[in-house]
């Protein structure tokens, strides 16, 4: 198994650090850790009260040879919109090169898979592929699992600025995490292999991959088209999805 290890505490200090300084000019401040769920629990509430935004139909028609790629959407800022987000601008980015792409919302990733084992029982020999941001992350390693549970593989799962720590299960060849490692507004837990995991892994700060001096942070997402293509080429090869079963 290949994993590449970053080193999370030592950022975490770093923003503990800013947070730190900021707390002794205001003792009512949030932590770190309290920030994101208090940030998804305002969203929850904003679309409660105005209601869920039009969202696209259902794709019913079998899987196509070349495979699929499931996205999961999580927090963004506001002012983006279902059709304006970093997560839809990647479906298309999918979807132009021929491969069937699907966005869901974070709460919707067990209606997403019961329909897939329900609808296409010769999903296990198509190559599956998994996104998610944010709070999506968990909701692409929850369908990663379940998906496990009834033998089938997935090809890549690729998440971007995961909330919560993540464990990925063994019937995934290749986890990427990409984070934005020194902005103050990253709130990146790493992912982890589950105990039967033995393909790649990495946590990869975007630091390492984007031109000195820029930035990448949780809300920068939506915008950056490197960062969309980076997640574009990880899922997919010229057939498709990425076929990476057996693990190398």
């Amino acid at each position: 198994m290949h994993q590449k290890r970053v080193e999370f505490p030592a950022r975490s200090q770093r923003l503990d650090c800013r947070f730190e300084v900021l707390r002794h000019w205001n003792r009512y401040l949030p932590t770190r850790r309290e920030i994101l769920p208090l940030l998804t629990g305002l969203s929850l509430a904003s679309c409660a009260a105005v209601g869920l935004p039009e969202r696209e139909a259902v794709d019913e028609t079998p899987l196509p040879g070349s495979g699929v790629v499931y996205l999961f959407d999580g927090l963004t800022l506001p002012g983006d919109t279902y059709f304006t987000s970093g997560t839809y601008r990647i479906t298309q980015m999918i979807r132009a090169r021929g491969v069937r792409a699907q966005i869901d919302y974070t709460t919707d990733w067990e209606e997403v898979t019961e329909r897939l084992l329900r609808a296409d029982p010769g999903a296990s020999k198509l190559p599956i592929a998994l996104f998610g941001y944010s709070s999506g992350a968990g909701s692409a390693a929850q369908m990663a699992r379940r998906l496990g549970e009834n033998g089938i593989l997935v090809q890549t799962l690729v998440v971007i600025e995961a909330a919560f720590t993540q464990y990925v299960p063994g019937n995934v060849a290749r986890a990427v995490h990409l984070y934005g490692s020194d902005s103050l507004f990253s709130f990146a837990s790493p992912i982890e292999p589950a105990p039967d995991f033995h393909g790649s892994l990495e946590n990869v700060p975007l630091s390492e991959r984007l031109a000195a001096g820029a930035e990448f942070d949780h809300w920068s997402f939506s915008r950056s088209e490197v960062v969309h293509t980076m997640v574009v080429d990880e899922l997919l090869d010229s057939s498709g999805v990425r076929r990476r079963w057996p693990p190398a």
